[in-house]
Parts: structure tokens; sequence; C-alpha cells
């Protein structure tokens, strides 16, 4: 469906981003652009193959065979066809995640789409982005694009809003409706199989019924033949999902599997133990008792079977033990530090300890293993450090041995400085702020390079601090980065799918730092289990002053290359050049990209400003943060007014230096623009700067005011367009003494009769009915006059408009009318 493609002409670049020149948009087609506008109200973290979430959790070979084989036999219609819906469920740690992943991977064939709840996670903790991600995996899947991505394409194309309704109605119109309109035959060869992991981490409980409620829409609101999916769920076994299961079970086939933890049988004794006084043991004690019983066992030749029954292991623990097993084997393998054990290290008593403490839950098992899989220190003296580990002081504590154990690893770490970044982890992105979702997934992203510049580290210090943390915290290498699509310089249409997807994973790429499982932040929330090292997230203030720094910080590194005040004309031209290639190095979705467009929306949403942020604000220029560009002239003046408003609230606290430049700066500014500055982008953030001034004091429409001023160079202008080009220059004072001769100067202020006049001509246009509002077009555009006949408009006041819109296209029409890229190229032969 989506091969309705032109060839389309793309530049490589051999940085890790692309640059891609403005005629590839004119080439997507509409299809393609409704696919994007699907895939930006997706959350990628959630799928089973999203590269955030390595190292994703997998089953170990030959380890929850007896589930897999159930749910394999289930997904395959062997047995039980009637069971729509099933939920796998069990206590934290045990796996349910790693079954889910599994099924995913081995049952590729019958997934139709996945999704992964994280609590660590901000675009995947919530229920707005789950329909649309369900949605873009129907038109991408191989076996569904062709047949029903078509239909959810035209569902978004006719009701654009879509996204804005509930996650009830997006269901109906983006998957129940289309999936009602398939043949027969067109159901017979598709997948059926949804994986829903996680709803215990959806952050809002109520969310998590109303998943549950949608559900059971489609299980009760269509027939199997119309909607054909079975749903497999996997959660804690949390009291509102209990009961919204219940409800589910009432109408529709359910089935339920629950992972049993091991933690009762703490109280039992073993049959190979004596009794006497075993209730009044520590929990170490006791699992250095099986220690030592299967250890003389061993030395007894005794079967495995016979063990087992003595020690009263059950189906889980025996997963464990292979898990343990096959993993001690690896690092005997690979780690120099064990190249002369032999496998009677560690012995079977203490791998069976260590399946006692697991008390059937992997996460302790895998954390155990991560933490001595490591270069540091001999893993043969970490592995004597756990199993001297006393957990049975913890009788508050659900999982004694698991907090124990995350104790033992934070106490290897550098406290003072680790604890900030663990706080800033666990700490959700703050809602209702005034940003595109695109700047929460840059925070939220948590790269090294995003959390050096929040705590002002050195480099290379995050990656020195975090790996002694490698066990509970996921710290990217550089060879995670994904790598660019090799691509000619003529892309198919399949060539340009793939680029965009490229695109769209570097976005949101594995580089980030993130928490590998919800037990640790749990440990880390709950005081009573955590002790020392108990930690709160930020608040909302103390985040956004964070962040507000951070993008403070980004704008003043482009100060020394400002070229605002230069003694001659050739310095100008080495800082200009020094300048450009600055700016145009700035790669979307980066933090480059989003500190000049957003750092004021943190910045006023801070009551108690840290001494930090006020120096940072005292230094940044005004000026030169609106010449760095990529925003609109709006934009710009109402980040300075509304930070402006804000600092003076502050009274004895506000930053004075900053307050002075802003106020000199919404006085009024000169506007440079070289001559290879794409004219009609020129022509458009001219205007937008002279209207947003009326933006500035609640005069609403500015934005439109500009774009009606810009039309009219669209019909003069046929050359190809572009929201991009060469920034123009922003100055405090004429600029003439430095700048070439051929720029062009304009001055802008809130006093600027120009403005009024497009204010003016704008409020009568915007009443005319069309066919009067293409009489004044083309008086504009044909320098005619019939619109002052019929009494449209008056004569001076179309005079004056014409008269400034052609003096202005007069003074632009030698600029740049290539592509931005191509111009900035050729900038050095000027």
């Amino acid at each position: 469906m989506f091969e309705a493609l032109n060839t389309t002409y793309i530049m490589v670049s051999t940085q890790p981003f692309l640059a891609l020149q403005d005629a590839h948009w004119d080439n997507v087609d509409d299809t393609t652009r409704i696919l994007q506008k699907l895939a930006d109200h997706t959350a990628p973290n959630a799928t089973y193959y999203a590269g955030s979430r390595y190292p994703q959790p997998n089953c170990a070979p030959n380890t929850r065979v007896s589930i897999l084989e159930t749910l394999s036999s289930w997904i395959k219609k062997e047995k039980d066809q009637n069971i729509r819906v099933f939920w796998v469920n069990g206590s934290a740690g045990v796996g349910k995640s790693a079954i889910a992943q599994k099924i995913s991977e081995n049952s590729e064939a019958s997934v139709v789409a996945t999704f992964f709840f994280s609590r660590n996670d901000p675009t995947c903790d919530k229920l707005d982005r789950f329909v649309a991600t369900l949605a873009y995996q129907c038109c991408t899947s191989p076996k569904l694009k062709d047949v029903v991505g078509p239909l959810i394409i035209d569902a978004i194309r006719s009701d654009p809003h879509i996204f804005q309704s509930s996650s009830e109605n997006q269901l109906r119109k983006l998957l129940l409706e289309p999936f009602s309109k398939l043949t027969l035959v067109q159901r017979l060869d598709i997948p059926n199989l949804i994986v829903i992991d996680g709803l215990d981490e959806c952050v809002d409980l109520q969310s998590q019924q109303r998943l549950l409620g949608m559900v059971d829409l489609v299980i009760t609101g269509s027939t199997l033949s119309s909607f054909p999916f079975n749903f497999l769920l996997c959660s804690r076994r949390e009291s509102n999902l209990r009961t919204a299961y219940d409800r589910l079970c009432l109408v529709a086939c359910c089935q339920e599997l629950s992972i049993q933890d091991t933690r009762s049988r703490f109280w039992r004794c073993p049959t190979g133990i004596e009794e006497v006084d075993w209730v009044w043991l520590s929990e170490g004690e006791k699992c250095y008792r099986i220690q030592t019983l299967v250890d003389n066992l061993q030395c007894q030749q005794c079967p495995d079977h016979e063990i087992q029954r003595l020690t009263g292991i059950v189906d889980c623990d025996l997963d464990i033990q292979k898990f343990l097993t096959g993993e001690f084997a690896r690092l005997r393998e690979e780690l120099p530090a064990l190249c002369y054990e032999d496998e009677s290290w560690p012995t079977k008593g203490v791998i069976w300890n260590l399946v006692w403490r697991a008390s059937g839950q992997f996460i302790f098992a895998n954390t155990v293993i991560n933490y001595l899989d490591t270069s540091d220190e001999r893993p043969q003296d970490r592995l004597k450090i756990i199993l001297r580990t006393e957990s049975g002081a913890l009788t508050d504590s659900l999982y004694p041995s698991l907090d124990m154990l995350y104790k033992q690893i934070m106490s290897t770490c550098h406290w003072e400085k680790v604890q900030p970044i663990l706080r800033f982890l666990v700490t959700p992105h703050p809602s209702h702020i005034d940003v595109t979702e695109d700047v929460p997934d840059l925070i939220t992203s948590h790269t090294p390079s995003i959390i050096k510049g929040i705590f002002q580290l050195q480099p290379g210090e995050v990656e020195m601090l975090l790996p002694k943390l490698h066990s509970v915290i996921h710290v990217p290498k550089l060879t995670d980065a994904p790598h660019p699509p090799s691509m000619p310089f003529t892309a198919t249409p399949s060539e340009v799918k793939d680029l965009l997807s490229y695109l769209y994973s570097f976005k949101r790429s594995p580089m980030k730092i993130h928490i590998l499982h919800a037990s640790f932040t749990e440990f880390l929330l709950n005081k009573a289990r955590s002790g020392n090292y108990h930690i709160q997230p930020y608040s909302r203030s103390e985040y956004c002053d964070l962040v507000a720094v951070l993008f403070l910080r980004t704008l003043s590194s482009y100060t020394s290359y400002y070229p605002s005040h230069c003694s001659s004309e050739s310095l100008f031209h080495i800082m200009f050049y020094a300048w450009i290639e600055k700016v145009s190095s700035i790669r979307r979705w980066s933090l480059e990209w989003a500190a000049p467009k957003f750092w004021a929306s943190y910045c006023y949403q801070v009551e108690t400003p840290s001494v930090s942020l006020l120096a940072e604000l005292d230094k940044v220029d005004p000026f030169m943060v609106g010449s760095i560009g990529d925003g609109s002239g709006i934009q710009i003046l109402f980040n300075f007014r509304n930070c402006l408003q804000w600092a003076k609230l502050l009274k004895e606290k506000a930053p004075q230096v900053f307050i002075k430049k802003t106020e000199a700066f919404l006085d009024g500014f000169y506007l440079g623009l070289h001559r290879k500055s794409a004219r009609r982008c020129a022509i458009h953030i001219t205007y937008q700067l002279e209207c947003g001034f009326s933006a500035l004091y609640h005069e609403k429409g500015a934005e439109k005011v500009a774009d009606f001023a810009y039309h009219y160079y669209n019909q003069w202008w046929k050359d190809r367009g572009s929201d991009d080009s060469l920034c123009p220059l922003i100055f405090p004072s004429n600029p003439y003494k430095f700048l070439p001769t051929d720029w062009i100067v304009i001055h802008i202020t809130p006093r600027n009769s120009s403005r009024k006049l497009l204010e003016r001509i704008y409020g009568i246009y915007k009443y005319l009915h069309k066919d009067a509002q293409r009489m004044f077009d083309d008086d504009v555009i044909y320098n005619t006059s019939r619109s002052v006949t019929r009494n449209l408009v008056k004569a001076k006041d179309l005079a004056a408009f014409k008269e400034l819109l052609y003096e202005r296209r007069d003074s632009f029409a030698g600029l740049a009318i290539l592509p931005p890229l191509q111009a900035y190229i050729e900038m050095g032969n000027v």
C-alpha cells in the first residue's frame, strides 16, 4: 500500500544523522504523511523489538518450558479454541516480561502487535499512546499492512483529530471498524495475537481498569470473525486488576495462569533437615542449611530428582537452577578471573542456596549474575559476599534477599554523585509544560550526554560512575547506537520508508541510561526497604530548574561564536562562517535543537530558582538566542516576554542583568540577512518578528497576520521554498559599520508602522467572502484596484499595503532561491 512514492533524491551524511533536501518532502505522498502522523502518537519503546528496552528480558534456554508450551498450544489453537484472553500473573520479578518477550519472538508470525508498559519510561507508562501503537504495528506488519493498513490510514484521514479523542474511541475507529470491513478470505491468513505486558506499570490505576474494559469492548463488541484477535496479558496480581479480570470472565472465555513465587516455603522444613528450631532460623541460615544438605547429598552421589524431593524444590526453582547453572558456565568461559575454575565452582549447594534465596524470583538470580559479571573484582569474592549477606532482619520486606542484594550493589558506588542521577532517573517528566512531545522524550531519554549536562559531570564521568551499578542500571555503550541504513543517492519508495524508520528510531535510540527492573525503582523509593539508599523523586520545580539550567548552558555555549560586535568587515566574515558552521550542525530532536525553543517553558515553572539558574539567566544573550533560529519569530519573543514576567516576580532574587538585556531586546532590534539566505524563509521570519510584537500585548492572530502577508510571495516566487535557511542575525544596534554592503538590514520594533498596517488589512480581509478575497489577492499580485471600486478596501490602505509588500519583495528578490543545504555548501565560494 505504501509503494505509491515516486523516486526521491536524498543526500546521506557521514555524520550519525541524515540530511534530507527539501525535494524529499515534495514527493512524499499523503499516505506516508498520515503514517508519519500515526507514528508520532505511538510509543516505539513499547514494542517487543524496541532497541530502548535492550537488553530485553527473556527466558533462559530450557526454562519455563511448561508455561511456554501451554501458551504456544493456545496460540496455535491446538486446544481451548474459545479462549480469547490469557492472563499470566505473578509477583514482581518472577519473569512475566521474559515470558511475554519469548512468546512474542517465538510466535512472531502470529503476533500482530505488542505493548510493554514500563513505569521507568514516560512514553510507556500511560494509556494515551496504546491504541496508536497497536494501529501503527498493524500498518507496518508484513501480513496486515496491505490488508488493513489502508483502512486505518483512511480512518485518520477522515478524522485528523482522532488522537485527541478517548482511547476507547481510537480503538473503535482505528481497529474495530477497519477490521470489520475485511472479507472472510482476508481474515483467514492474518496474525491473531496481541501481547500486553505490565498492565500494573501503567501509572494510573483507572487506566489499568480502562484497558481491561477496552479488551472487554473488543471481545463483546465484536464477533470473533470481525476482530479475530486474542489477548495475552501479563501483570502482577494487583487487586484492581483482579476485580476487573473477574468482571471480564463473566462475559468472555478467559484463562488464568499464575506464576507462583516460593517465599512461603521458608516456613516449612525440608525433608532432609531436622525440623527442630527450623522456624527460628534466619533466612540466611536456612539457605546455608540447604547448601550444606545439597553438598552432602552430592558427595553421596544422590540423584538430582532425590535432591529435589528432599529439599522441597518446585518447577520454578528448577528453572532458576538451570538459569544459574548455565550462566555460571558462561562466566567461567568469559571472565579471566575464572579461567582456573572448573565445574565444581560454584558447588551445587551454593547454586541451591541462591535458588532458595531467589524464592521464585528470576530478577534475583539475574541480578546476582549481573553483579558477578565484572572485571572490577574477583567474582569469587563477590559471590562470597552475597552468600554471607544476612537478610533476616528485614521483616517489613516481601523480598528480603533481593533487598540485601540491592544494598550490596549500592555499597560499591560513589553514593554522593550517584544519588542525584538516580533521583533524576526515577522522576517522571512533569505534565502540562508548554512544549512539544519531542522535548520530554529528549530529556527522559537519559542519554549519557543529557546526564552529563544536567549534573555538570566531566567527560567520561557518567561512564565511570554508573558501570558499578551495571547489574541494576543499563549504561549504553557506543556500539549500541543505531547505524544509518546504506542508501544510494537515488532512493526507491521502500528505501525511503527504511530511512524514515531509521530517523524515527534514532530519535528514540537505545543510547539511554535506564533502570533494568521496576523492583529496583520500588526498592529505592521505599525507605523501609532501602534504608540509607532511599531517594525521593525531584519535585516539579526542582526538575524544571535542572532542565532549564541545562538548556541555558547549552545556549551560552554559542556565545563565543556569535558575531555581534566586530571591528571590521573581514573579522565579521571569519566569525560569521564559524557561526554558520556551528548552527548548521544542530540536529533535529537534539539538545541544541530544543534549547532555543523551549528553555523558557521550564524557567517559569520554577518556584524558587537555584543559584545556578539565576547565574545562567544573567549569562544568556537574547539577541544571540534569537539568531540561532529553528523556531518561529513569535515564539522567540514570547519566550523572553514570559520569562521576563516570571523573573520580575522573584523580587529581591530577580536576575537583574537578564531583566535589563531582555527589556532591551523587546524594545526592538536589527535583523541582518545574508544574500544566501533562502528568500521565502527570510520574508517569513521577518513578518513573524514584526507581527510577534502584537502577540506580546495580547493581540490575537499574530501568526495568521504574518502568514497572510507571506502567502503573496508564494505567488510571486514559484521557486522551491524552504522552512529552513541560513539563520538571520539579530543585532542590538545598527550593524552597518561591519556588515558587508550586500546584506539586508531591517529595523524591527514594537512601534513599527508596517505591523499596524498589516493588522488593519488582515482585519478587513478575513471577513471577506472567498470571491472578494480572490479579487483582493489579484489586486495585490497583479497591481490592480478592483477591490477599491467594489468598496472592499480604502484606496490608501491598498496602496500602502502594496507598497510595503512590493518594497520588501524587491529588496529580498536577490536572496538565494536554492535549497538551504546547497546554499550553505556554496557559501565557501562567496
